[in-house]
């Protein structure tokens, strides 16, 4: 898709932008199981005191960025003159960590959380992911500047989503029994 993108930007003078997102963390509860899922779904196996399994290894390192520094990242891009960006594809990149760094955040907030690592294929393929997502050009060409940048400020976040999102289903099931 960037090849492509490139070559109808250089030829045809098409205004084609694109972003390489790192490992998103958010908190929708989902059943992905991708390889960096954990971070989002051990908040809700905690919430319900149950044991969560990480399918990475407790050191493996990897970039990864909030929902909502991506979203805004993307709406910065888009409304971005074309003129000041340098590039069609820009990296963007917020924060470094491993897994036991985070579960030892998440230890402060649940301290009972359960967690069993067992690496399996996933970890494997994330060993080849690039370590460090270079967004110089980004902070550069479109003020990529993310809010999220510290696992703490992340973990902050997706308690308040999460119990913004506990209500909302609370307010829904009222609504619905009076349907």
């Amino acid at each position: 898709m960037e090849s492509l993108g490139n070559y109808y930007h250089e030829h045809f003078n098409c205004d084609f932008r694109s972003i390489r997102f790192n490992c998103l963390i958010s908190p929708r509860e989902h059943n992905y199981n991708g390889s960096t899922d954990f971070a989002s779904e051990i908040f809700h196996k905690a919430e319900k005191g149950q044991e969560y399994k990480i399918c990475l290894k407790e050191d493996r390192d990897l970039s990864y960025a909030y929902i909502d520094d991506l979203i805004e990242g993307t709406f910065q891009i888009l409304e971005t003159p074309r003129e000041k960006l340098t590039k069609s594809v820009y990296n963007i990149n917020t924060l470094h960590f491993t897994p036991s760094q985070y579960i030892e955040k998440m230890k402060e907030i649940y301290p009972d959380i359960m967690v069993l690592y067992k690496p399996d294929l996933r970890d494997v393929i994330a060993q080849d992911w690039p370590f460090d997502f270079n967004d110089s050009a980004a902070r550069n060409d479109w003020g990529w500047n993310p809010k999220y940048t510290t696992i703490n400020s992340i973990i902050s976040q997706m308690k308040i989503e999460m119990e913004r999102n506990i209500k909302m289903k609370q307010k829904m099931l009222k609504i619905n029994n009076l349907i």
